[in-house]
């Protein structure tokens, strides 16, 4: 394996590292989705450098053959593959928002009397069965990606 491509792949698995972290910890989806775009091109020249790097010998062009053949069965690299094609080659969105919600309701038969929302809080003046209420926040989430006329389907595992 040529030594220049395994630096390039390491400075790129770096940017990739990078990447995840900061959509672990995005506040907003913009952030997210820049990181996720970030993350697929890290992971895509990652790839390239090492495919450069392996021509140099016949055991690093065996190497890579098999990781080849991994990013063409692995559903989870199949993804990430496409994905990248799709945001760096397409227009069309590779995530989305899920705004999310609050759902307020109750096993039975509840009576409410008053009921307050804001300032991140929910208060509730009620009689009859307890008052359930349900948040769920909001989440960005990676979509089917299409690539070539073939859509991919996010991995679930």
């Amino acid at each position: 394996m040529d030594k220049a491509a395994v630096e390039a792949s390491s400075v790129s698995l770096t940017k990739a590292i990078a990447s995840a972290e900061a959509m672990r910890t995005a506040k907003s989806f913009v952030e997210f989705r820049t990181a996720w775009s970030d993350y697929l091109l890290a992971a895509g020249r990652i790839f390239s450098k090492l495919e450069q790097g392996a021509k140099v010998s016949g055991k690093s062009k065996a190497w890579f053959g098999r990781k080849k053949h991994e990013r063409q069965t692995d559903p989870l690299l199949i993804y990430i593959h496409h994905a990248r094609n799709a945001d760096e080659h397409g227009i069309e969105p590779i995530t989305e928002l899920d705004t999310g919600g609050i759902g307020i309701g109750s096993a039975g038969a509840t009576h409410i009397k008053r009921l307050a929302i804001g300032a991140g809080r929910i208060e509730a003046e009620t009689s009859g069965d307890p008052l359930v209420i349900r948040i769920t926040p909001a989440t960005a989430r990676l979509i089917p990606v299409n690539d070539r006329g073939a859509v991919y389907e996010p991995h679930t595992e």
